[in-house]
């Protein structure tokens, strides 16, 4: 599954109504165990990306790219990635992501991922989510 964000984010949290929910897993608080989140808030320059997860069952990697021409990576079915673009504008496939838009990739379509720079050097945060039980990671919007 591939889904996009485009500004404005999903949701506000009560105690900093500039930072939005993105993801996370249970896709509703409270309703199960909660295990990771991620979260964006709009900054005077660029964006924070904050990522907080329970590491008793659950991995995160993030990695800041920046992408000169092109960044290609094959993600594997088990992982949820999610790119948040930082500055400036990168495409994947058809589509065409700004600074402050989000994509989220999660079991096995597409698994190949490519990220072109539009113009200039862009800035992609790239959070990769897994299980530490092997199980896939998941989220439904």
């Amino acid at each position: 599954m591939q889904l996009i964000l485009r500004q404005p984010a999903l949701r506000t949290i009560d105690d900093d109504a500039t930072e939005v929910v993105i993801a996370a897993s249970p896709d509703t608080f409270g309703r199960e165990p909660w295990q990771w989140d991620v979260r964006v808030a709009a900054m005077d320059e660029g964006y924070r990306v904050t990522a907080a997860h329970n590491p008793a069952n659950i991995k995160i990697l993030e990695e800041d790219l920046d992408i000169h021409d092109s960044y290609q990576a094959i993600r594997g079915v088990d992982e949820l990635w999610l790119a948040v673009i930082m500055k400036h504008s990168v495409t994947h496939g058809v589509f065409t992501l700004h600074a402050g838009d989000v994509a989220i990739w999660e079991g096995d379509d597409p698994v190949r991922i490519r990220l072109d720079a539009v113009e200039g050097d862009a800035c992609v945060r790239l959070i990769r989510i897994a299980r530490r039980d092997g199980k896939a990671a998941r989220w439904v919007p």
